[in-house]
């Protein structure tokens, strides 16, 4: 029986979720970036003139913290989430990189992305 759009929409959409010890937090419950969001990532690297990964660290926390309900955060929350401490985001970024596919030289590369985009 051949793979329907169905069938491939129903799998799909199912997001990796994990579970990411923070110290200072306990267990933080994360989801990977889906494509678009994965999309706007990349893309901000390459093209923003101010991305840095201190840019985008927030709004990948925005992006991926769950709570029982869904994502716990909105884009109004950003500002704040920049001004944690990296002990705090940091593990949660790095989960979800991972989460998301990027592989040791993928992430090598938006860092450097981040630094020459400066």
């Amino acid at each position: 029986m051949a793979l329907t759009k169905e069938q491939f929409f129903k799998t799909a959409a199912r997001l990796q979720t994990a579970t990411v010890d923070v110290p200072e937090l306990g267990a933080v419950t994360v989801r990977e970036l889906n494509t678009a969001q994965r999309g706007q990532l990349e893309a901000n690297m390459q093209s923003d003139e101010n991305a840095t990964l201190a840019s985008i660290r927030p709004w990948v926390v925005s992006m991926s913290v769950m709570n029982g309900e869904g994502l716990m955060f909105t884009a109004a929350d950003i500002p704040t989430i920049g001004e944690l401490p990296s002990s705090v985001t940091s593990p949660i970024f790095d989960r979800v990189i991972e989460l998301s596919g990027y592989s040791a030289a993928d992430r090598a590369d938006l860092e450097k992305n981040s630094e020459t985009s400066r």
